[in-house]
């Protein structure tokens, strides 16, 4: 789950990627039965802060029968 970090992929965009243009991330975790997502449970989601929006980049999670997909990728 640390590469769904939202602030330290923004301190290593803004470091040493200034220039980058659109940024995707795809990131599937895999779900037994019984499984329980612990992503940003209690949290506020990190892909809301003014540099993710500014970048129009979306963050999504989606669930696939035995998986949960979290993806990052630029608004189309």
């Amino acid at each position: 789950m640390t590469y769904l970090n939202a602030h330290r992929w923004e301190e290593l965009i803004l470091k040493y990627l200034p220039n980058l243009e659109k940024f995707y991330l795809k990131y599937r975790a895999h779900c037994d039965e019984g499984y329980e997502p612990r992503m940003y449970r209690g949290q506020a989601n990190q892909f809301i802060s003014p540099f993710w929006i500014e970048r129009q980049s979306i963050y999504e999670g989606d669930i696939d029968f035995n998986e949960i997909i979290y993806s990052i990728h630029p608004y189309k």
